[in-house]
């Protein structure tokens, strides 16, 4: 999964139940953000972008999970409450947790439980990651046309590198073949952003040619990044269901 780094915030009651997840998610691509403070939990919540959360229940686990649902940046979070037997599976999905993780806590359960989360969080990603990539292509500014080479595509925008000193913001057109020649794409696209570089990013606005074939390439990347975690998470939700029917 190189290059897709997933951004957790850990909320953890205790130092044994820090020490095993961190041991559970060692061999995965995670960044633990790790908070012990609820009022600093609301703030992080509101002031930076997480892929996860992973809450040690307390009194405090249903106000921080309607801070996380309330986020501008991480309300679509995929939410681990971690709690033991006497908690009802059920009623931490109903203050918001998405998964649960049940005390007596192991290394494998955890681990189980985050590679199902992982794959939810990849989910998530889809629509905005930037896949890199080196595609040749033509864009039009004004009714000029240029030479540019487009290194990253997501499913909502491209990344551009241009012998020009800056694009300037607005709208261009932009089409290069996909690389196994089996289309033409051509698409509307708006420039957001561009430095002296020559670098750009822009939103797509509309694909009027390939839209298939460009929905299907986006796919094929994905897949390259996400190979290999489709049967963990298969195992690892059917883990999460037996439990749920069992509480």
């Amino acid at each position: 999964m190189a290059g897709l780094t997933m951004e957790v915030l850990f909320v953890p009651r205790n130092a044994q139940t820090l020490s095993l997840v961190r041991q559970a998610a060692g061999t995965m691509d995670v960044n633990l953000h790790i908070c012990t403070d609820p009022e600093e939990v609301h703030r992080l919540l509101f002031c930076h972008r997480y892929d996860g959360l992973i809450v040690d229940h307390s009194e405090t686990t249903g106000n921080i999970l309607r801070a996380l649902r309330q986020s501008p940046s991480s309300r679509n979070a995929i939410a681990i409450d971690v709690h033991d037997q006497a908690i009802a599976v059920q009623s931490v999905f109903e203050l918001g947790a998405n998964l649960a993780m049940v005390y007596p806590l192991t290394v494998e359960h955890a681990r189980k439980t985050l590679q199902l989360a992982m794959g939810l969080m990849m989910l998530g990603r889809r629509s905005y990651y930037r896949h890199p990539v080196e595609i040749p292509a033509r864009i039009t500014v004004d009714g000029r046309q240029f030479e540019v080479l487009v290194n990253n595509v997501s499913e909502q925008g491209i990344g551009m590198r241009t012998e020009l000193n800056a694009l300037q913001a607005g709208p261009l057109q932009c089409s290069f073949e996909l690389p196994d020649g089996s289309r033409e794409i051509a698409m509307e696209a708006t420039v957001i952003w561009a430095d002296r570089t020559g670098q750009a990013g822009c939103r797509i606005e509309q694909v009027m040619h390939g839209r298939e074939q460009f929905a299907e390439f986006i796919n094929s990347l994905f897949h390259q990044v996400t190979t290999g975690y489709s049967a963990v998470v298969a195992s690892a939700r059917h883990d999460e269901i037996s439990a749920a029917t069992r509480a």
